[in-house]
């Protein structure tokens, strides 16, 4: 079998590879970068016939506000149905647990639950677009440059450029991968399937970058793991609204082995994250 024919099986059957999985990560966004191929691909979207009403906040904080940004995440999940995540949501911390279609979130702003009802959902957090990959392959294009090594695991360097034109332009399907983006680069544990990073770019351009700095498969997970009264009773203190740690002094490499080149991006700022102990 070719090495892309590896990739596209082990990202359709990566849902099947793994008991339970850990992941802690960040994400960096180039905000600027990010809002040229949010409004490009709406404005190709209207072009091609179809009625969009976009409403996007960007957040601006005046002239000296950082162009870049950079925020940590972390996730467990447990088959068949057990999931939790901590992530940012504007200027706060969110932990959010999900049993089945039941979940519980606590932020600054105080607990919320949806006591089981079908028809209430949560966000999950940058980490979703690593966990799925099969979600992908009807929407991309991909080929493989090779195989390197991240995290200690083999993993394959997939190139992914999206499908056009898109059968449907409200497609949110790439979303969490980076919307507008015309190229993707994708870093897929050969293992399990899942990605460990991915890149969007816009024009030559990256301006998201979601990516695994350590990984966890087949743990064994406490009982308190996912346990949203936890959530409920306060037992998790998220601290101060924002406690941010770095500076934009700070740096740190990112990896690109596509043509054995190093990228290193600028590390602006990034949260501390209150966590629920295991």
């Amino acid at each position: 079998m070719s090495e892309l024919g590896e990739a596209l099986e082990v990202m359709h059957t990566s849902a099947q590879r793994w008991n339970t999985l850990r992941l802690e990560g960040h994400e960096w966004r180039k905000h600027d970068a990010l809002r040229r191929a949010w409004e490009h691909h709406f404005d190709e979207v209207r072009k091609g016939g179809a009625s969009v009403q976009s409403v996007v906040a960007f957040k601006t904080a005046g002239e000296d506000a950082p162009n870049e940004s950079s925020y940590s995440w972390r996730v467990w999940l447990a088959k068949p149905e057990k999931r939790r995540a901590e992530y940012r949501v504007g200027d706060e911390i969110v932990a959010v647990i999900y049993v089945g279609a039941h979940w519980w979130s606590r932020s600054p702003r105080g607990f919320q639950t949806n006591d089981g009802a079908s028809n209430s959902r949560h966000g999950f957090g940058p980490a979703e677009a690593l966990l799925s990959p099969a979600d992908y392959l009807t929407s991309l294009n991909l080929s493989v440059e090779g195989r390197t090594t991240v995290l200690s695991r083999s993993a394959f360097l997939v190139t992914a450029l999206p499908r056009m034109p898109q059968d449907d332009p409200h497609d949110m399907t790439l979303h969490m991968l980076g919307t507008g983006a015309d190229r993707y680069r994708l870093v897929v544990d050969v293992e399990v399937g899942v990605l460990l990073r991915s890149e969007a770019e816009f024009g030559g351009e990256v301006f998201r970058i979601i990516e695994a700095d350590a990984i966890g498969i087949n743990e064994e997970f406490s009982a308190n793991t996912f346990d949203g009264e936890r959530l409920r009773t306060g037992e998790l203190r998220l601290g101060e609204r924002c406690e941010w740690r770095g500076t934009s002094a700070q740096r740190r490499k990112v990896g690109e082995a596509w043509g054995g080149r190093l990228r290193t991006q600028a590390r602006v700022y990034e949260i501390r994250m209150a966590v629920l102990p295991e």
